[in-house]
């Protein structure tokens, strides 16, 4: 390796930590200020700040890349304000110590490697352009969302598909568990019913039997595997049905349209020996993945893996277009690949760092998630701190299209 690309790869690699940190501790802040969404106008009222600060305190929290976020991040004077705010707000003194210490961190950055703000931001551009995939710009995302939606009819601002993955009672299989669902779905004309999720798991060329059951004792006699406490009330109707390929599809009945009949439809299943593992020798290429047919703003996709079994190699994202004709992935293989927009965030252990601004509570339910599902298996393997998450951040991911996080596991 040259000494310019040894340069180059520190400088990313320091840069993209301060960044993360940034980030995570602004995204932290919000939720333990109880700032739900992270608009200007909420932030601007919740923090006392003023619009220009509150909208790139926004765009930090939002941002689908590290270095996004460099382009937004306030000055000296306006991180200061910041942090006063976020005090102010009653943030409680360890995010506040984390915040002060993430603005410190990238300051630092700057000053040792380009001197001031500009040249880090032509510097990453500069390093990044050099092999880095097309990208498809985030405004044509969100013109492609806007467009969608008219044309299908409906929208949601958050899909939300969250794996959760153990050793199995028999012996050579992994057992699952899992949450998933649209947040804010909104119907944009009458008699419009709407596919909430569709699941089959498959191993190899074929798909592999496996049924799943409800995960919530609350779901209620409807058949339906509704996470119930995580919905809106009156609870969603969903009707459940297997298509020819093997899809166990849930489906929203048509409801009332715009504000009034906006609906949030989270479902909770779990599947017993949903995973053959292979022999001890070899390791396990597992694909997490979830179908985006929903006009979404944005979509949240996780895994969290068993700390005994080993993740190989940091998780890759991908995304696939999904307009091929004929029998459905896996049976002929992928579609073509797309630019995800997005990258793996390794999740730290504890509730803090799954939360999400856009869903508050989220993090409520993964632990929710996990601890019902102790209550089918093994209890002693299903705590939440034993288990590693890894997430996928799109905004405005295309559709039709299938993203997933492919993990290389050994037991």
């Amino acid at each position: 390796m040259s000494t310019e690309t040894e340069n180059v790869d520190g400088f990313l690699a320091i840069m993209e930590r301060a960044l993360v940190a940034l980030q995570e501790a602004i995204r932290h802040g919000l939720v333990a200020t109880n700032i739900a969404k992270p608009g200007p106008t909420a932030i601007g009222k919740g923090l006392g700040l003023d619009k220009s600060i509150a909208w790139k305190v926004g765009r930090i929290a939002k941002a689908d890349s590290p270095f996004d976020v460099l382009e937004h991040v306030p000055g000296h004077q306006g991180a200061r304000i910041v942090i006063e705010a976020f005090t102010k707000a009653g943030c409680p003194k360890p995010l506040i110590a984390a915040l002060t210490s993430a603005f410190s961190d990238l300051e630092d950055a700057v000053r040792t490697h380009a001197g001031d703000r500009a040249t880090a931001r032509a510097m990453a551009r500069a390093a990044l352009a050099q092999d880095a995939p097309a990208q498809i710009d985030e405004g044509q995302r969100r013109d492609f969302f806007r467009s969608a939606s008219q044309v299908w009819g409906a929208q949601a601002a958050v899909q939300i598909k969250t794996d959760f993955i153990a050793p199995g009672a028999t012996p050579g299989t992994l057992d699952a568990a899992g949450i998933e669902g649209l947040v804010d779905l909104l119907r944009l004309r009458p008699e419009t019913a709407w596919r909430v999720a569709r699941k089959r798991i498959t191993l190899g060329p074929a798909s592999q039997g496996a049924i799943f059951e409800s995960l919530d004792p609350e779901a209620g006699p409807s058949g339906a595997p509704l996470f119930a406490r995580y919905c809106t009330h009156p609870r969603p109707e969903i009707t459940t049905s297997e298509d020819p390929d093997g899809f166990t599809n849930c489906e929203l009945q048509p409801g009332r349209i715009g504000k009034t009949g906006k609906t949030t439809c989270m479902l909770a299943t779990h599947c017993r020996a949903a995973i053959r593992e292979k022999p001890e020798d070899e390791t396990l290429d597992l694909l997490s993945a979830v179908h985006l047919r929903t006009p979404s703003e944005l979509l949240v996709l996780d895994v969290f893996v068993h700390k005994s079994l080993q993740v190989n190699r940091q998780p890759e994202p991908e995304l696939y277009a999904q307009i091929k004709m004929g029998p459905p992935f896996p049976a002929t293989g992928r579609d073509h690949a797309l630019p995800t927009g997005g990258r793996i965030e390794t999740l730290r252990n504890h509730p803090g760092s799954i939360s999400l601004l856009e869903f508050p509570p989220y993090a409520s339910a993964v632990t929710d998630a996990i601890a019902m599902a102790a209550k089918v298996y093994d209890p002693s393997i299903w705590r939440f701190e034993d288990f590693q998450g890894y997430r996928l951040r799109i905004s405005h991911p295309p559709v039709p299209t299938l993203a997933a996080i492919r993990l290389n596991l050994t037991s």
